[in-house]
């Protein structure tokens, strides 16, 4: 049980100082609800729109939802490309997705505005950035940024990519 709140809770919840706090904000792949499920619960003015394609996690998203009394989440079934142009969200996070330039790919065309990608990855995110640099500028995307985000003194600090969108996809 430890380690489900310190490897996954206190994970999901590294990336919330980096959302914004009204708005929206669309969660790739959900699964079982990381980090979406978190962030819905530290951020109840931000609606989360959980985007995932398999049909039980949707069913599991949605049960999630009814019991945690969460009524700022939408779950919607779904790849993440077959909502391009349908919403646009402030930001877009993602937990163990995708590389980043995928990610990207897939992201970039749910924001709308300045929106940005703030993702959980990896230590190792470092060595993505240069093969997403290409795909990152052709979708308007600014410059990642790789920040450490603590969560509790106990726990190891998370890793957080922030890629801003730059005008127009």
């Amino acid at each position: 049980m430890d380690r489900i709140w310190s490897r996954h809770i206190y994970n999901s919840a590294a990336v919330v100082p980096y959302l914004p706090t009204t708005g929206s904000v669309a969660d790739l792949g959900s699964g079982a609800g990381l980090p979406g499920i978190v962030v819905a619960a530290m951020l109840p003015a931000v609606e989360v729109l959980l985007i995932e394609p398999m049909e039980r996690r949707c069913a599991w998203l949605s049960e999630m939802r009814e019991v945690l009394e969460l009524s700022n989440v939408e779950v919607k079934r779904g790849r993440a490309e077959e909502f391009h142009g349908a919403f646009e969200v402030e930001a877009v996070t993602a937990r163990a997705v995708a590389s980043l330039d995928k990610l990207a790919r897939i992201g970039l065309p749910l924001l709308g505005g300045e929106g940005e990608l703030v993702l959980l990855k990896g230590r190792n995110v470092e060595r993505e950035i240069p093969a997403a640099r290409k795909v990152l500028r052709r979708l308007g995307a600014g410059e990642p940024t790789v920040l450490r985000a603590p969560t509790i003194p106990v726990v190891e600090d998370t890793v957080v990519v922030r890629v801003p969108r730059r005008g127009s996809v």
